[in-house]
């Protein structure tokens, strides 16, 4: 079986309806094979560049599949400190709470 190559988000319905199954039937069976990451160069000040590794759409709906199954396991044992790449909080959420323990007089220093 030959995925389509070139697919976009927009395209994501026909595509799951076209290889939907197949796909499911590789991961379950062991055999899926990850296609290469497209690399993007992000311009950095005056550093160079930064690469940036796109996955293509089917294997992103892969990983968000394994993350749907997986999350309700793993997440529970994360600290409630912790806020990257938690479902429901941000970086926005991380820096409200710096500012929270800030205003209530936390302070975590050591010496140096």
């Amino acid at each position: 079986m030959k995925f389509k190559q070139g697919v976009i988000v927009d395209d994501i319905e026909e595509t799951i309806s076209e290889y939907g199954s197949a796909i499911l039937r590789k991961v379950k069976g062991g055999n899926y094979q990850v296609l290469p990451v497209n690399r993007v160069y992000i311009p950095k000040d005056s550093r160079g560049k930064c690469v940036l590794g796109i996955p293509v759409v089917r294997d992103r709906i892969v990983q968000q599949m394994i993350l749907n199954i997986l999350d309700p396991y793993i997440a529970p044992h994360f600290s409630d400190h912790s806020y990257g790449f938690r479902k429901g909080r941000n970086a926005h959420d991380a820096i409200h709470q710096v500012e929270a323990y800030t205003n209530e007089g936390v302070c975590i220093c050591r010496e140096l």
